[in-house]
């Protein structure tokens, strides 16, 4: 917990709550309140700056977006599994999801494609000519396992 309440970023702070999530055992209830206030006010907005640059580069701003709060809320029923019901009661709100945000359609003020790939420089030199093809079988198909790239 130490390391949570000191940790600068916030994909710093994500790597701690998502390694303690699961533990079953030496909480405190202090402890546990500490690390659950962490999900509904405790984060951290910084980010690391090539992490800023990335988003620069595409060409998009960084919103911390709505995946992101599904990605919470699915990380903390998963801290709220470790505990016992009454764990669980004891701790109020702290273990009340954030419901996700909907932006509706005509709030959207436009969409851009990214002026760069979000796959990694020289990822694809890694992969094998089988991988390759399947990345490829996918990305035409959209994902649909029936779909006749899939049979070649």
């Amino acid at each position: 917990m130490a390391l949570l309440r000191t940790a600068w970023t916030q994909e710093e702070q994500v790597a701690y709550v998502m390694a303690l999530r699961n533990i079953r055992t030496g909480w405190t209830e202090g402890l546990r309140r500490d690390y659950l206030s962490w999900w509904n006010s405790g984060r951290s907005s910084r980010h690391p700056d090539t992490v800023v640059q990335w988003f620069t580069d595409a060409g998009i701003g960084i919103n911390n977006g709505s995946s992101f709060r599904g990605f919470l809320n699915h990380a903390l029923e998963d801290a709220k599994a470790s505990m016992t019901p009454d764990q669980v009661a004891a701790m109020g709100d702290l273990t009340k999801v954030e419901p996700a945000t909907t932006i509706a359609k005509s709030g959207v003020k436009a969409r851009e494609l990214s002026k760069i790939s979000i796959m990694p420089p020289g990822l694809l030199n890694t992969f094998t000519e089988d991988e390759v093809l399947d990345l490829l079988a996918f990305l035409e198909s959209m994902g649909d396992p029936k779909h006749p790239d899939f049979n070649k």
